[in-house]
């Protein structure tokens, strides 16, 4: 169990994080940081496979994960999700179905995690994190947004808006969960790089 003072280090981070998003009270943010459970992961771990029924929210410390799918025995990477960011399956969660994807970590990962019963309290008792809620799924549409852009360009044009908004997708993915990312085959992201590089 990490030092007390690290543990606390952390949950001041993620107190600074939900106070970007909206002004969330020092009650209300005690509240459900004491509702947090730290968890730590290896890299390779699955954190939720296809067809759970998912019930927990957890916010990544250190490390990172992704979110995939299999189709017709193909591995597809949706997303990767770092630290400071939230990682959970939203439509399993919010709708108590089974999750049509999985999350995998791509690095050892420390996280705090809610469960979903202990989340729903906190917006009873705490209905600003409603706000929170709401302003993150936003975010969210915004990225799959983004997704949706970023498959219509060429090979190309997806590595390089990669490589000028999001270098360390580069730096930290296995060449084959960025290419399944990317709808491009290795082969592709090689000649790419070396292109670029040259």
């Amino acid at each position: 169990m990490p030092k007390a003072s690290l543990v606390e280090k952390y949950l001041d981070a993620l107190k600074t994080t939900l106070l970007t998003i909206t002004f969330v009270s020092d009650e209300a943010l005690n509240y459900f940081t004491k509702k947090l459970i730290l968890r730590s992961y290896k890299k390779n771990e699955i954190y939720i496979r296809k067809n759970e029924v998912v019930n927990k929210l957890a916010y990544i410390i250190s490390g990172a994960a992704r979110i995939f799918f299999e189709l017709k025995e193909k591995d597809n990477t949706m997303f990767f999700i770092f630290e400071g960011s939230l990682l959970t399956v939203l439509d399993s969660l919010t709708l108590n179905t089974p999750s049509n994807y999985s999350v995998e970590f791509i690095e050892d990962t420390k996280l705090f995690e809610i469960n979903k019963a202990d989340m729903e309290d906190v917006l009873i008792k705490y209905p600003i994190f409603e706000k929170v809620g709401r302003l993150l799924i936003e975010k969210l549409i915004i990225d799959l947004y983004q997704l949706q852009i970023l498959q219509k360009l060429s090979s190309k044009e997806k590595y390089k808006k990669i490589l000028d908004l999001e270098p360390h997708l580069i730096l930290r993915t296995k060449n084959k969960h960025l290419c399944s990312y990317l709808n491009i085959t290795e082969q592709s992201l090689s000649r790419l790089k070396s292109e670029i590089k040259n």
